[in-house]
């Protein structure tokens, strides 16, 4: 969050950024109008305005199900399961910018 140059001036703007990360397009749109309707209800409220600019950098990463069971297979035989972390079939956000490379 930027909003000024020292504690004792209130800005004439403030500018806050961040990410979102979602694991569909579904849930994508329903957290930017969520977003947009946050920010525009606590602008309204102080009676000030908001703007929300959104930036599409990547796509979530969805590993196929079939390729995901067929190389963990390949690392337990390789490797055994000890070791393995087997989160399949469970949603996680650890490499969505991954779906770039893809």
């Amino acid at each position: 969050m930027n909003c000024g140059t020292a504690r004792q001036i209130v800005p004439v703007e403030a500018t806050l950024k961040g990410k979102l990360r979602w694991f569909d397009h579904e849930e994508k749109e329903k957290l930017k109008i969520k977003l947009e309707s946050v920010a525009n209800f606590i602008s309204e409220t102080h009676g000030c305005t908001a703007s929300v600019c959104f930036k599409d950098n990547c796509e979530p990463l969805i590993n196929s199900a079939d390729q995901t069971t067929s190389i963990t297979q390949a690392l337990i035989e390789e490797f055994s399961k000890e070791g393995i972390n087997d989160h399949i079939g469970l949603p996680l956000f650890v490499s969505d910018d991954f779906s770039n490379y893809l």
